[in-house]
Parts: C-alpha cells; structure tokens; sequence
C-alpha cells in the first residue's frame, strides 16, 4: 500500500511539471513539429512494411516484377526525403522547446523573492538549469516512442498479411518480453534517480571549493575536500554499475528470446513449406518483418531508460518552478518618495523562528540620516531588509509617505533605494560594467564622478586598462576595501531618495571611511539609514536607534546617548 501511494505522488509530482513542459512546447511552436513528424513518420512506417511485400510479390510473380521495383524504388525515393526532412525537423523543434523553457525557468529565477535562495541552495538551482536540456528532449523522445508503437502495429499488420497463423505466438512472447523488461526498468527509474542526487552533491561539493576557496587554503581543508569528492564519485559509480548490470540483463533477456522466437519460427515455416501453405519467399519475408519487430521494442524499453533518466531531475527543477513567493506584489506604484518611512509595531520571525525583530516602532522622516547600532545577532540587518521588501513583516506595518508597502509596486520602491552591504556583490566583467550595473545608460562623466565619491577614481587612474580592467569572479582582483569602494560608486550613480548601508565601511581604514563619510554629506535631501559596528561611522547622524535583544531600547543624538550611560555607552567603551 505504501509503494502504491509513492508511485500515485511520483505521478502527480510529473503531472506538476508537464504543464511547464506542454506550455514550452505549445508557445514555441514545436508541438506542430512534433506533430508532422508522427504523420510523415507513420506513412515512412507504412511504405518501409510494403517494400517488403512488394520484394516477396516480385519473387512470387516475375511477370510483374517492373511493377513491384518500382513501387519499391519509388519507396525509397519518398522515404530519403522524408527522413532527411524528420532528421531536421527533430534538431528544431527540439531546441525551440529548450530555449522556452529554460526561458520559463529564467524568468522564475528572476521572480524569486530574497526567501528562495535561502530555501533552495544555489547549487540546486544552477544543477536544475543544467538539466533544462535534459527534460528537453521528453516531447522529441516521447515522439519517438510513438513512432515505435506505430512501427510494431504496422509490422504485425505485415506479418498477418503474410501469415495469420504465426502472428498470436509472436505477439503473446513479444508482450511477455515488454512486461518483463518493463519491470526491470522501474528498478532503473530508481537507481536514476540517486545517479541524480549523487550528481548533484557532487555539483555542491564543486561549488563549495570554488566560493570557498579561500577558507580551504587558510585551513589546508583541501584533502578533507577532495576525500568527501571522491566518496561522492565512489557511490555514484556503484550505481552506475548496478545500472549497467540491469541493462545487461535487459539486452540480454531480449537477444535470448529473439533468438528463441527466431529458431521457433523457421522451424514452424519449413514444416509449412513442405506442406506448401507458403512459398519460400513469403516465409522469408516473415522472419524479416518478425526480427524488425525486435527494434521498436528495444527502443520502446529504451525509451524507458531514458526517460527514467530525463525525468530524474524533474523534483529539483519542480522545486524552483512551484516555489511560491512569500512576498506578493502591490499594485500602487512609488513615484517620488515625499515624506517618511514609519514602522508600526513591527516584528519578524523566520519561518517558526523566536521573533528576530520585535515590536519595533519609529519614524524616519525625509532627509534624515539615521544610524542603528547594537550587538551582533540582535536584528539590525534584517530590520532594513524589510524596507526594500527582500521579507515582509510578521506583524505590524511599514509605511512609506503613509502607505503600506505591501501596497506598493515592488520595483517601484526598490527603484527608490539604494543599498550598500558589507558582502555586496562584484560581478565578473569590467570595473565599468560594475559601476554602471543599473544604470547602462549613464555617461563616463557621471561614472567619474561616482567613484570620485566613492574614493576609488584615484586607483582605477592607476591602472592600465583603467575603466576596462577586468575585476575576475566575485571581484576576486579587488581588495576588500575596493570591492567595497566600488559598490559605493555603484549607489553614488544610481542616486536614489534612500539609500542603505549595511556595515558599508566596515572594509574600509580610517581615511578611505572618513572620504566616503563627507560623500555622504553631498547627498542633499536623501534620507539614510546606516548600520554600523564601527559607531564613529553613524555619530554625526540625526537619530541614532541602538537594538538590543531584537527591540529598540534607547534612541536619540550621539551626545544624548552617552550621557545616559545605557547600551551605546557600553558598546563606545
């Protein structure tokens, strides 16, 4: 009972996908692909049976011969083009449906709110864009299987034609032979789908050594790291050993029996033409229509094993295409941020988390520079996360100019903001293409005086390809502090109304934080909000909240909170 209940799940799991996949196939078009290759492929099907016919009848009847070559040459002529147009046609339509629906699954990625990629690992989410090509190819191979379900038909028509008497043993060891090579391949369907798993550890275990490599040199773990990738590689050739075994047996449970059937029937077609119930040519044509009874239905179990292995990946894609965002978009969009943000009596948990945020109220009016400060752990972040609506709050309100944010556009207000973290990304390309990373169109002298702000002019002047030096992977030729400097420039171009940052000067020295301190100072009627460990980043701030213990516990001036002696006079000293 519980296998029956796997298998109806496992079922309706493929169900969830296909209508990615029928979706992909009807919008780009394939499915009339597909569709004119069953037609032409059946009538291919139907001429290739008659050859056959039409070689026996001019055995059989020399007086027509002419007639039956050609009917035969004209049967070859039809079926070379109706192959070579097939042959074409199959490489197409494949490949529209691939792009369609790697395009489906890029623009889910794209729509991904910031939870997702908490949820779902980014090795999960890059090996299941890596499959897109695989479960691809299910329309074209379930094609094909159909092709084959034909071919068989066609073929016990021909063998009927020739012979009625043979065609019953025939089918009844064939189907056998299917039932038994289909009960092989459901063990397959499962060893393919632990080929999967151990693929993708192995793509995780990659991925860890190269976003880590840094650690594993600093702790010599690269031994620990190749030990766990040779386990890995260890358990998945097992497997693939176990799958080959299985193959073996279906290659060989079929060779044996068509060996067995073959045997059997030239024994059955002597004894019948010693009787003279069939000539020797139509005997003849029998046993070759029989054998090519044996290449469909290889092909059909063939079908099989690689669709147990197409389909394998279809969970970890599933995944990331059923993933239901936890934040929904508003309709009312921000035009120009007017007044304040408020937050009222807010609080946030993740998932069924103790609340990392809670009941935190305060307003931000236009133009204020406002710092928050506290010990690690206590929410800092999180709390200017949910003003971009990276999270919603658990409880409570967040108002931007008196309006919910949940009732704003989303990219509206992102549009709005702009956001310095202390891990902010550097994307491989130029030192150019970083700057101006949303913001294409900005000229080189808005670039200039970007990173002018942001101190880092001086040290892309120093460099030989200046604005097109390549910064490498993540960065990986900057320093900290440029990295850090250049996501400043990156903010400093896009000028936005708000503008986070979290811990941004944390890579930075004295000098560099003290420049970017009066940049920041340039920034007329922008509103900002700093998060800083280092407090001599967010002293001059018109409001300074200290958190602790997820709540705001005192608020006020730099010079206010250290004559109360609270919490931010603990964390001066």
């Amino acid at each position: 009972m519980k296998n029956n209940k796997k298998k109806v799940f496992i079922l309706k799991k493929g169900e969830k996908f296909m209508k990615y996949l029928k979706q992909a196939v009807i919008e780009s078009k394939a499915i009339y692909g597909h569709m004119i290759r069953i037609i032409l492929t059946t009538i291919a099907l139907i001429i290739n049976a008659n050859q056959i016919i039409w070689i026996t009848n001019a055995f059989s009847d020399p007086n027509n011969s002419t007639h039956w070559v050609n009917l035969l040459i004209g049967g070859i002529v039809i079926n070379f083009c109706i192959d070579a147009y097939i042959e074409r046609n199959a490489s197409i339509t494949n490949h529209y449906t691939f792009r369609r629906l790697s395009e489906i699954f890029f623009q889910k990625i794209n729509s991904l709110d910031y939870d997702a990629f908490v949820s779902i690992s980014p090795a999960s989410i890059i090996t299941s864009s890596s499959n897109i090509w695989k479960v691809s190819k299910i329309p074209m191979m379930t094609v094909g299987f159909i092709r084959n379900i034909i071919q068989v038909i066609i073929t016990i028509g021909a063998i009927t034609i020739l012979s009625k008497k043979i065609v019953i043993p025939v089918v009844i060891i064939y189907l056998i032979m299917a039932f038994v090579g289909f009960k092989l391949f459901r063990v397959w369907g499962e060893i393919d789908k632990k080929i999967d798993n151990n693929n993708h550890k192995r793509a995780a275990e990659i991925d860890m050594c190269v976003s880590g490599f840094q650690e594993m040199r600093a702790f010599c773990t690269q031994d620990f790291h190749w030990k766990r990738f040779s386990d890995i590689f260890d358990s998945g050739g097992s497997l693939i050993i176990k799958r080959s075994t299985i193959n073996l047996l279906i290659t060989g449970v079929f060779q044996i029996s068509d060996g067995l059937v073959t045997v059997g029937m030239v024994l059955y077609l002597l004894n019948c033409i010693n009787n003279h119930s069939i000539v020797a040519s139509s005997a003849t044509a029998v046993i070759v229509l029989v054998w090519r009874l044996i290449e469909p239905l290889i092909s059909i179990i063939d079908f099989m094993d690689q669709s147990s292995e197409l389909t394998a990946p279809i969970p970890k894609i599933e995944k990331v295409l059923d993933y239901q965002n936890s934040v929904i978009n508003g309709k009312i969009h921000l035009d120009k941020f007017n007044n304040s943000i408020e937050f009222q009596n807010v609080s946030f948990q993740y998932n069924e988390s103790d609340n990392v945020i809670d009941d935190i109220s305060f307003k931000i009016e236009k133009g204020q520079y406002i710092g928050i400060c506290g010990r690690s752990g206590g929410g800092k972040s999180t709390l200017i996360k949910l003003i971009p609506r990276f999270y919603d709050a658990t409880k409570g309100k967040i108002l931007i100019d008196g309006i919910d944010i949940k009732d704003y556009d989303i990219n509206s207000i992102r549009e709005k903001i702009g956001i310095v973290s202390q891990d902010m990304y550097i994307f491989d390309g130029t030192i150019l293409d970083n700057v101006k990373y949303g913001s294409e169109h900005a000229s080189i002298l808005d670039v200039t005086k970007a990173c002018e702000k942001a101190a880092i002019f001086d040290f892309i002047q120093s460099l030989d390809k200046k604005f097109d030096t390549e910064v490498g992977s993540r960065g990986i030729k900057l320093s900290g502090g440029q990295k850090q400097r250049l996501a400043l420039a990156r903010v400093f171009l896009k000028n936005p109304d708000i503008i986070l940052l979290d811990e941004a000067t944390a890579a930075l020295d004295n000098e560099s934080e003290s420049i970017i301190q009066k940049s920041l100072d340039l920034f007329k009627n922008k509103t900002i909000i700093a998060i800083a460990h280092r407090l001599s980043t967010i002293k001059d701030s018109d409001i300074i909240y200290v958190v602790d213990e997820h709540k705001i516990v005192e608020s006020g001036s730099h010079e206010e909170l250290v004559e109360k002696k609270g919490v931010y006079f603990n964390l001066l000293r």
